[in-house]
């Protein structure tokens, strides 16, 4: 299994390239934007393309405070902190194969499939055979990027999410040498 981070936004740039409303273009530059950020794992930028009080949603765990941060941009960077910087899992790749767009949202689907290194899934509890390689999370994810017009930014995120991404993890074990680098 290989991973590429690039995957991420293509879909994104080829309907921008297509679109030539400017409301809609605008809706997928913050999009762009919002996931090249966190590929690089850049929380100041994935911050800049957000609204002051952005709220996020995580369907799957609607109850955990940590992964639906509401109400301001340090709740997100606390977010992005925690749940990526921190574990190490921002080399992700979330392979859309639909983005709708509209002048309130856009809207991304697709594979999500995240590089968590072994040495988090041990601390998480979850048992893989080497602390230094790396194994994939993956689940199928909907996510609506709502945009405040006022504001001209993302509202947040609204994620959607089937399956156990950590179901069968221990057999999705890669290396570094297997995700691909960032385009410049």
């Amino acid at each position: 299994m290989k991973l590429d981070p690039n995957r991420t936004w293509k879909l994104v740039e080829k309907r921008l390239a297509d679109e030539r409303d400017p409301t809609l273009r605008r809706n997928l530059e913050l999009v762009l934007a919002h996931m090249k950020a966190e590929a690089r794992a850049d929380i100041e930028g994935v911050v800049a393309t957000l609204t002051e009080k952005p709220r996020y949603v995580t369907y799957a765990n609607p109850n955990d405070e940590i992964l639906n941060p509401t109400g301001s941009k340090d709740a997100v960077r606390r977010f992005y902190d925690l749940t990526i910087v921190q574990t190490g899992a921002f080399r992700l790749e979330f392979a859309c194969d639909r983005v709708i767009v509209d002048a309130d949202s856009v809207f991304t689907e697709g594979m999500m499939r995240m590089a968590y290194p072994g040495a988090t899934l041990r601390a998480m509890g979850i048992d893989v055979d080497d602390p230094v390689a790396y194994y994939v999370a993956e689940s199928r994810m909907g996510v609506v990027w709502p945009v405040d017009p006022a504001e001209q930014r993302l509202t947040g995120e609204e994620v959607y999410s089937g399956g156990d991404p950590f179901a069968g993890i221990a057999a999705r074990k890669i290396s570094l040498s297997d995700i691909a680098p960032l385009e410049a």
